[in-house]
């Protein structure tokens, strides 16, 4: 039985160790880096690109991660089949009307 939402944030869930709701990692191999896309928003300017990541799982799940600013380098360090660990957090934004959310990449190591 868990005795604080600490004890609850500190798990490891099927390879996904959970430290902090926004302050989450995940080991796995990188299967895709996508080109960069860029746009223009209310804020001016942007640019992003994915990397995508197949868990070190006995059956593994795919996850797509959105880079932006410095991240984007972290990610041209790295090439299609690298073992990373990922540092990410969730997202969430509303335009119009519908909600879409995003997992944020926050930092790439290898280990």
């Amino acid at each position: 039985m868990l005795n604080t939402i600490s004890d609850a944030l500190n798990r490891t869930y099927g390879g996904l160790t959970l430290k902090h709701l926004s302050n989450m990692e995940i080991y796995g191999k990188i299967i895709e880096v996508t080109p960069i896309e860029s746009g223009t928003s209310e804020r001016g300017t942007w640019e992003r690109r994915s990397l995508v990541i197949s868990t070190l799982e006995q059956n593994p799940t795919n996850i797509a991660f959105t880079a932006m600013g410095k991240r984007m380098e972290d990610v041209a360090n790295t090439h299609i089949g690298d073992v990373v660990k990922v540092r990410f957090g969730l997202s969430s934004r509303k335009s119009e009307n519908k909600w879409y959310s995003d997992i944020v990449l926050w930092g790439i190591e290898k280990p």
